[in-house]
C-alpha cells in the first residue's frame, strides 16, 4: 500500500521546477551592472539601510533550490533589474541553511525558496514574496515593496480593519499569493462575491492556483467549463496542469489509495478525467495511474511495464526520477522476481551514467544485494561511501548494507 501512495505522490511533484547549475553565481553577482549584493553581516546591512534611508531586499536561497539558481542565472545579473534594485534598495542575500542565514530564515519564518523579504532598517517586514519570476514581474515586485499602499503588511492591516470590497479582496489575495500565505477565509469571501463571468481573468487564475483545492471546487469547475477562455488568457499547458493536479489530489482518490480493499473506481475516474482533457502530455499521468492500479491489483508485471515505459519516455535523462523508482523497487517487498529487479537495475545504472553520486550508487548496491549478486553489491556500496565522503553527506543506508554483506 505504501508503494501505491508513493506513485500518486510522485505524480503530484511532477509540477515542481528542476534546474541544474551551481549557486556559485550568487557570489559573482554585481558584474555586468546586475544587482549588487552587500558583503557585510546583517548588522552592517541594517546600519547601511538606516544611513541611506533605503528598504532592504533580502534574497533567501538554498544551495539545492532550482528556482533560486534560475534567479541567480537569469534575473539578478540583468542590467535593468540591477539599476532598479541598486537605486532603490540595499540588497542582501543569505543561504538559509548556513551562518546568519539560518537565523534570518527562522526570524522571518521562511518555508519556501527563493523567498524575498523587504524590510526596514529595524528588520521589520514591509513586504514579502515567494518563488522565482520573470524580469518584468521582479520589477513589479520591487515597485509594490516601495508603495506603502500595496505592501502585504498594509493589505493585512486594511483587511483586519474590515475592508471587504471585491477589488480590495482581489488585491489582497494576489498579495497573499505572492507572499506564499494561504488564508482560505479570504478566498471564500472573494468567491462569494464573484459571478462566473468575473472569475474568468488571468489574475483570478493566479489566485485559483494557490487557493482552489479539489477537483470539485467551484473555481476548478469554472475553469473546466471555460477552459478555452482560460487557455487564451494563460496557456493550455498551465491550465491543464492545474486541473490535473486537482484530479490527482482529489480526496476520494487519495482515500482509495489509503484503503486496503482492491477498489480502483477512483483511479479509473481520474484516468477518464485526464484523458477527457486531451492535454499535451496526458499519457505520462495516465500511465502513472495505470501503474498504481496494476500495483493495487497485485499485477507486478504490468506495474513494472508501465513504470519502465514512463522512465524511458519521460525520465530517461532525469537521474533523480530514475533513482527514485529504482529505490522503490529494492524497498518494495512485492518486487522479488529477478526479471523485475533487472529492470530496476537498468534505471539505477542509467541514473549513474547521468550523474554519478552517492545516492544512486547506494540504490544500485542495494538492488544488486536484492538480486543476489553480493560482489556487485559490495563494489557499489564502497563507491557510494567514497562518494558520500567526497560530497560531505551521510551514508547510514550504505553502511547498513555493508554490515549485511560482511556477516
Amino acid at each position: 500500500m505504501k508503494r501505491i501512495i508513493s506513485i500518486i505522490f510522485l505524480i503530484l511533484i511532477v509540477f515542481h521546477f528542476s534546474f541544474s547549475q551551481q549557486l556559485s553565481n550568487h557570489n559573482a553577482l554585481g558584474k555586468n551592472n546586475g544587482i549588487i549584493f552587500e558583503s557585510g553581516n546583517w548588522n552592517e546591512i541594517l546600519k547601511k539601510a538606516k544611513k541611506t534611508n533605503k528598504i532592504i531586499m533580502i534574497d533567501m536561497y538554498t544551495s539545492w533550490c532550482g528556482p533560486c539558481k534560475l534567479m541567480a542565472r537569469e534575473i539578478f545579473p540583468d542590467d535593468t533589474i540591477g539599476k532598479f534594485y541598486n537605486n532603490n534598495f540595499i540588497n542582501a542575500h543569505f543561504d538559509a541553511e548556513k551562518g546568519e542565514g539560518k537565523d534570518l530564515a527562522k526570524k522571518y519564518k521562511i518555508i519556501a525558496y527563493p523567498s524575498f523579504i523587504f524590510c526596514d532598517s529595524n528588520g521589520e517586514v514591509l513586504h514579502r514574496a515567494v518563488g522565482s519570476c520573470l524580469k518584468k514581474d521582479f520589477i513589479i515586485l520591487g515597485e509594490i515593496a516601495l508603495d506603502p499602499n500595496r505592501r502585504i503588511g498594509e493589505l493585512i492591516k486594511r483587511y483586519e480593519k474590515g475592508e471587504r470590497g471585491e477589488i480590495f479582496l482581489k488585491q489582497y489575495l494576489l498579495g497573499l499569493t505572492d507572499a506564499g500565505i494561504v488564508d482560505n477565509d479570504v478566498f471564500v469571501q472573494y468567491m462569494n462575491i464573484l459571478t462566473e463571468e468575473k472569475m474568468i481573468t488571468a489574475d483570478n487564475f493566479r489566485i485559483f492556483e494557490i487557493f482552489a483545492n479539489g477537483y470539485e471546487h467551484k473555481a476548478i469547475q469554472t475553469v473546466l467549463k471555460n477552459k478555452e477562455k482560460f487557455y487564451e488568457l494563460i496557456s493550455k499547458e498551465k491550465v491543464d496542469k492545474k486541473i490535473i493536479y486537482e484530479i490527482l489530489r482529489d480526496p476520494l482518490l487519495q482515500n482509495e489509495m489509503h484503503n486496503d480493499n482492491k477498489s480502483t473506481e477512483e483511479i479509473d475516474k481520474a484516468i477518464n478525467r485526464i484523458q477527457n482533457l486531451g492535454t499535451y502530455d496526458e499519457m505520462a499521468y495516465v500511465l502513472h495511474l495505470k501503474a498504481a492500479k496494476a500495483k493495487r491489483m497485485g499485477n507486478v508485471n504490468l506495474y513494472m511495464e508501465y513504470i519502465d515505459k514512463i522512465m524511458r519516455n519521460n525520465n530517461w535523462n532525469n537521474w533523480n526520477e530514475l533513482n527514485t523508482y529504482a529505490q522503490y523497487c529494492y524497498e518494495d517487498t512485492e518486487i522479488i522476481d529477478k526479471k523485475h529487479i533487472e529492470i530496476a537495475l537498468k534505471w539505477a545504472k542509467r541514473s549513474i551514467e547521468i550523474e554519478n553520486n552517492s545516492t544512486n550508487n547506494d540504490t544500485y548496491a542495494w538492488l544488486w544485494y536484492k538480486y543476489g549478486d553480493l560482489n556487485q553489491a559490495k563494489i557499489y556500496a564502497d563507491k557510494a561511501i567514497m562518494l558520500a565522503k567526497r560530497e560531505s553527506v551521510g551514508y547510514k543506508s550504505t553502511d547498513k548494507l555493508l554490515k549485511k554483506l560482511n556477516k
